[in-house]
């Protein structure tokens, strides 16, 4: 007998994730229903083994309030604070998207002349550059090969670093949306962070290893 995975089969279905089910219901009941205290226990829906924690049987392993963060992170959805309904919906990305990051660009920064500017980094190996204040998108940075886990702005939010499983950290101009210096490592990068003087950039690689490397250009 042929094996088919389960994933193949919902598709042919049009059976959705469990999981999925679960994060649409909270999204509409924070949206459209009513607020539950940000305290409030809640089950994700996900099965994790934590090695070091313990929890008592049934307890759940996250707040009413960290599961909806997740999930509005996850989906890429804003949400505007003060008028408290979903601004803009993007859905760019054609996988699940891993992190997003604020630039440090706009009213009330450093960098009060420059638009503020999201960045979201996707499994679909691409990297949406989004406009926020129309909802547009500004750039799709498809420069890597595989899963991009860490996106970060320069401090003067000219620059975007990435990291991927590929094992390249590529350096972006968020102006331009185009790739200016790649560096190379042994092993898929998890996180990349710049100092504060935005000279120096930090990448954790998945070999056990951590490299800081010099940026300017020349």
């Amino acid at each position: 007998m042929d094996r088919v995975r389960n994933d193949e089969i919902r598709d042919r279905l049009g059976v959705a994730l469990i999981e999925e089910k679960l994060v649409q219901h909270r999204l509409r009941w924070f949206g459209h229903v009513q607020r539950r205290p940000p305290e409030a226990p809640v089950h994700s829906g996900i099965i994790r083994r934590n090695n070091d924690v313990k929890r008592g049987r049934g307890r759940p392993n996250l707040t009413w309030e960290d599961a909806v963060k997740r999930d509005l992170r996850d989906w890429n959805i804003i949400w505007s604070m003060k008028q408290d309904k979903c601004v803009f919906d993007f859905k760019e990305h054609t996988k699940e998207i891993y992190t997003i990051r604020w630039s440090p660009t706009g009213p009330g920064t450093n960098n009060p002349n420059h638009q503020l500017l999201l960045a979201s980094a996707s499994f679909d190996s691409t990297i949406k550059l989004w406009e926020v204040e129309q909802g547009r998108l500004l750039y799709s940075l498809a420069g890597h090969r595989q899963p991009v886990y860490s996106v970060a702005f320069s401090p003067d939010g000219e620059y975007l670093a990435s990291g991927s499983l590929d094992q390249c950290l590529h350096i972006w101009s968020v102006k331009e949306g185009r790739i200016l210096k790649t560096y190379r490592g042994t092993g898929g990068i998890f996180e990349v962070c710049w100092n504060k003087e935005g000279s120096k950039i930090a990448a954790c690689f998945s070999n056990n290893t951590v490299c800081v490397m010099d940026f300017r250009i020349d």
